[in-house]
């Protein structure tokens, strides 16, 4: 008597090679959104950065600091967002758990390389500087997740 015999009731459910695991595809497609999000964000200060030393500006008066602030807000929320739009999901819309998974990799990529940066940049900047810097990629991080969370709720 083979299995194909018995009532479809007896026969075990099929159970898949890697329970509880994501496959690698999804890895790679997570990695690929967080990093493009940073990408995006640090290839736009850099050349922000780029045009103001082509200019020949090298000291930053409040009034420009201010400009620049705002500007790397932009670039971490569009950068936030960016990460969010192409993070895999396994729902169709996506989860929020999917888009704070992702939002969570690119704030501790942000915070590990930014934890590099000003250990190494040996007092060319002040402390305020890399802290300013920090926070307002964090709150930008998080205004481009909540946009792109706000989107898939009034899709849905």
């Amino acid at each position: 008597m083979s299995t194909n015999d018995l009532p479809s009731q007896l026969n075990p459910p099929s159970i898949p090679a890697n329970p509880g695991k994501a496959p690698v595809k999804t890895w790679v497609q997570s990695g690929l959104a967080i990093a493009t999000g940073y990408l995006f964000l640090a290839l736009g200060v850099i050349a922000i950065m780029g045009l103001l030393v082509l200019q020949g500006i090298e000291e930053f008066p409040p009034t420009l600091l201010l400009i620049l602030t705002i500007a790397q807000l932009c670039l971490a929320t569009t950068g936030s967002y960016i990460t969010a739009l192409l993070a895999p999901s396994k729902n169709a819309p996506q989860s929020a758990k999917s888009l704070i998974k992702h939002s969570l990799g690119l704030t501790s990529l942000v915070f590990i390389l930014w934890l590099i940066s000003a250990t190494t940049s040996n007092g060319q900047e002040p402390w305020s500087i890399h802290i300013l810097n920090l926070v307002t990629a964090l709150i930008g991080i998080s205004t481009g997740t909540w946009l792109r969370s706000r989107q898939i709720q009034s899709i849905s």
